[in-house]
């Protein structure tokens, strides 16, 4: 069997040439399928991220009369306004940047040119500090 460039050849070929006697033939075969896997992980990976995430039933069956209060959610709005402008700037950009547009730890690490490590320390630090701040307070479930 002429030599072949790897991953231009078909499954049943190098099963074919593994039968034949070809111990590079069984080296692409597993390579190939050890791609195809970590493809199709990444794959499933990125859909996951990509779906909008699942409703609250709580929230979403309350009758008219059960309504979030509008008065006692601006004043949870309020509270974390308050909590978030306590926060250092690097941190509480970073968790802007997570909650309010969804982005991953690393799209923030590449958005603000910063090491991945240091935007995950970010979030750490400034999530502690808000559950300090907001840990005497009392949101609402809304």
């Amino acid at each position: 069997m002429p030599p072949v460039a790897p991953g231009s050849e078909s499954s049943t070929a190098l099963i074919a040439a593994i039968a034949a006697g070809d111990r590079d033939a069984f080296s692409r075969l597993v390579m190939r399928a050890k791609t195809r896997a970590i493809d199709r992980l990444r794959s499933i990976r990125r859909r996951d991220r990509t779906f909008v995430a699942p409703v609250d039933e709580s929230v979403a069956q309350r009758s008219p009369d059960q309504a979030p209060n509008p008065a006692v959610a601006a004043e949870d709005r309020g509270l974390i306004q308050t909590a978030l402008a306590q926060l250092p700037e690097p941190q509480r950009r970073v968790i802007e940047l997570a909650f309010f547009e969804g982005l991953t730890h690393s799209e923030i690490a590449t958005r603000l040119g910063e090491p991945l490590g240091t935007v995950k320390t970010r979030a750490r630090l400034g999530l502690d500090r808000l559950r300090g701040v907001l840990g005497g307070e009392r949101l609402s479930a809304t």
